[in-house]
């Protein structure tokens, strides 16, 4: 359920936040109501989907889901080959981004419509991924790249973090082994960094589930806490 209060717009659930129904610790650490809940966009006129008032659908899916990208995976992956971060001090070279990384990016890159999933609610149809809908195109900033960012007439928000396009040498890199033999690198504790098979991807750094750290940071960063788990500086 969605509710419209002049421009703010808000899930049910935020509703009964509101009335005092719902404490905001039961809720706390989730998705819901954060930048990842998406259900909003079932109010962006011209834009919403009939299913956009399910929160977990635009990522997972109870019934033929993706299993080789993620868990109950609902989203198909880029296909694109990405431009890796490069520097004369790595390490190690980066690879092209793992499966937990390819998960982020099918919405951040940009090449895929937000809204295009593989299974829909109560039906067996897989969208079409090149569908225009909620996919960036900085060379039309129409209606359609607005509304993935801001409500129509509300002040607007940073594509810029959004979408990275696939360029992503100025981006941490992602798909690198992590090297512990180095003493540039420390082992970083393992409810701090999480790895993937060895390797730094996005979710090493990020919970895409968790709010409560900007920008849905794993642990805080306040004085560079989080970089110093790996970076022995």
């Amino acid at each position: 359920m969605l509710i419209q209060l002049g421009k703010i717009v808000v899930t049910g659930v935020a509703f009964l936040i509101a009335l005092g129904c719902i404490s905001t610790d039961a809720l706390a650490g989730t998705i819901v109501g954060s930048k990842h809940d998406l259900a909003y966009l079932e109010d962006l006129h011209g834009i919403g989907n009939s299913y956009n008032d399910e929160v977990c659908i635009y990522c997972h899916t109870p019934h033929n889901a993706d299993q080789s990208q993620g868990p109950l995976w609902n989203r198909p992956a880029p296909t694109v080959s990405y431009t890796l971060y490069a520097s004369e001090t790595l390490i190690e070279l980066p690879g092209q981004p793992g499966p937990a990384s390819l998960l982020c990016l099918s919405c951040h890159d940009g090449t895929i419509a937000v809204d295009t999933i593989i299974e829909m609610p109560n039906v067996n149809v897989i969208i079409d991924k090149n569908h225009p809908k909620m996919r960036y195109d900085p060379t039309n900033p129409g209606i359609m790249d607005c509304g993935t960012c801001h409500y129509p007439g509300a002040p607007g928000g940073n594509h810029v973090r959004s979408y990275f396009g696939t360029n992503l040498s100025n981006q941490h890199p992602v798909g690198i082994v992590y090297n512990t033999s180095t003493p540039r690198l420390r082992q970083p504790p393992a409810e701090t960094v999480k790895l993937v098979n060895g390797k730094v991807e996005c979710t090493s750094c990020h919970n895409v589930h968790d709010p409560e750290i900007e920008p849905f940071l794993i642990t805080d960063n306040a004085g560079s806490a989080l970089c110093f788990a790996c970076h022995a500086k």
